[in-house]
């Protein structure tokens, strides 16, 4: 027992010396030579073991292992992420004393919790060998963290957008790239989300890509080239169809039907070399019905809703538009230049008068602006020949064969001449016995008109009893009995031509004017 305390004494002491070596006797008592990473140090047995127990074997080790070192005290890498590392010794993991070719590592590295290291394993990283990044003979912690480390020869971008993979391809793999182009000077907005990186990076070119979208879509200009290279003016990146281009910007504001017209309707050549008139007359001469009589001023009547006018007749010339005469167009009055006057009264348009002046120039006393023929409402009574009796019921053309109403006599005559049944014995001057409630009803007083009064059985005697040939101002009686009753006389003129002085009208049988 003393000789064996000596011994161990002996030997803690010379290596507690500074500067000793293990001696051939220390070496008697090695548990077994050092692997090959430590071979070296068999002759200094204090760099791992301290006598006097004053540092830890894991101190000791991690004045040579610096690296293992800063990771427990940073909590990086395996020796800093695993919850084992700072309770225990080196030891309890890596063996020695055991050879040069022997495997220090005293646990297995599979299945290895690769998340308590700075590189987790996911992705296509998770199913992947050891020795894929691991290479024999290096330790592990010197496989490359970064990714163009290993995937430098799978760089499809040739170095082209550097090194820092990651800042695109943050998924599982690499053919779902999430780099955020709002960082870059182009944000992809719109339609240009939704695109492959190559519809735009050819050959995975990314540094001096053109941001113009001439630079992408000269193909698909459906303009050639004609409005210029800004397309954004116009159109957005939603869809080409969508424009958005401000034409008020020129001072041209697109209303009503402009509103719907495509650009090449009024743009036909590149507008970058002609400048368009704003005039209507300057796009529209072609389609001008009135050709060029109305002037210039197109939006004095039209707007931009359509051709249909709008122009207040009323308001601007002081002459309405009513009746037939709002449905007219307006070459139907205004044959020439608008600044030409036109006459406001009937007769000014409506000539040859058919009436050929006969009803003066008021044609309105009579006819309506709906229509010449309808509705008329002429008063005859206010004429020279009222319309009394069956006259009220006649037509204007029972009289008036033309529209000459002057040219119509007023007398009977000349409208009842075939209808007289007397044949002209009466005279002309049917009204002195008839009037127009009916021929049958005479009015003729004959005592009054002819001092011959018709008593007794003259009063049933028809006018042609005694008028036997035409009548002019008086009756050819002159109240002699004789004149009418000279064949019928049984006196044969003895007694004179005054029958009155014995004889009445009532009978000649009757004798009453003569006594005894």
């Amino acid at each position: 027992m003393c000789l064996r305390f000596i011994c161990t004494s002996s030997l803690l002491l010379l290596l507690w010396l500074p500067g000793a070596q293990a001696a051939p006797f220390e070496k008697l008592l090695m548990p077994g030579p050092l692997s090959a990473a430590h071979a070296g140090m068999e002759e200094e047995c204090g760099s791992c073991h301290d006598p006097l127990g004053e540092k830890s074997q894991a101190q000791l080790c991690a004045t040579c292992h610096e690296e293992v070192a800063e990771d427990m005290a940073a909590d990086t890498g395996f020796h800093g992420k695993h919850p084992d590392v700072q309770t225990q010794q080196c030891q309890s993991c890596h063996r020695e004393h055991e050879g040069v070719d022997a495997v220090t590592l005293a646990f297995e590295l599979t299945p290895f919790d690769h998340n308590r290291t700075d590189f987790a394993l996911v992705g296509p990283h998770e199913g992947l060998d050891c020795a894929s990044c691991h290479m024999p003979g290096e330790a592990h912690r010197a496989a490359p963290s970064t990714c163009v480390g290993c995937h430098q020869q799978d760089d499809v971008h040739n170095g082209a957008l550097g090194t820092d993979c990651g800042a695109c391809h943050l998924g599982p793999g690499w053919q779902k790239p999430s780099f955020d182009h709002a960082r870059s000077s182009f944000p992809l907005l719109g339609a240009h989300r939704w695109l492959n990186c190559d519809s735009c990076h050819e050959d995975q070119l990314f540094v001096g890509t053109a941001m113009e979208c001439a630079a992408c879509h000269r193909r698909d200009d459906v303009h050639g080239g004609e409005f210029g290279q800004d397309c954004g003016s116009c159109h957005s990146e939603s869809a080409w169809t969508n424009t958005n281009f401000d034409h008020g910007s020129t001072g041209f504001f697109l209303r009503g039907a402009h509103g719907a017209l495509a650009c090449k309707a009024c743009h036909a050549s590149p507008h970058q070399d002609k400048a368009l008139g704003t005039t209507c007359v300057s796009c529209h001469q072609q389609d001008d019905p009135h050709q060029g009589r109305r002037g210039s001023d197109c939006a004095g009547c039209h707007n931009e809703n359509n051709w249909q006018a709008t122009f207040d007749h009323a308001a601007k010339t002081g002459f309405s538009l009513l009746g037939a005469h709002a449905a007219l167009t307006c070459s139907t009055c205004h044959k020439q230049s608008m600044d030409e006057p036109l006459p406001t009264t009937c007769s000014g348009c409506h000539s040859p008068d058919p009436h050929a002046g006969q009803l003066g120039n008021n044609c309105e006393s009579c006819h309506n602006n709906t229509s010449f023929t309808a509705n008329l409402r002429f008063d005859h009574q206010l004429s020279t020949f009222p319309l009394l009796g069956l006259h009220a019921l006649l037509q204007c053309d029972d009289c008036h064969a033309g529209l000459r109403f002057h040219d119509a006599a007023e007398s009977c005559e000349s409208c009842h001449a075939a209808d007289d049944p007397h044949q002209g014995r009466m005279g002309t001057s049917c009204g002195s016995c008839h009037n127009p409630v009916g021929w049958a009803v005479t009015k003729f007083d004959h005592g009054q008109k002819t001092g011959f009064e018709l008593s007794g059985h003259h009063a049933d005697l028809s006018c042609e009893s005694c008028h036997q040939h035409p009548v002019m101002l008086r009756a050819e009686s002159q109240q002699e009995c004789s004149q009418c009753h000279k064949q019928d006389d049984p006196h044969e003129g003895e007694f004179g031509r005054n029958c009155g002085q014995c004889h009445n009208t009532s009978s000649f049988a009757e004798i009453t004017g003569f006594g005894p």
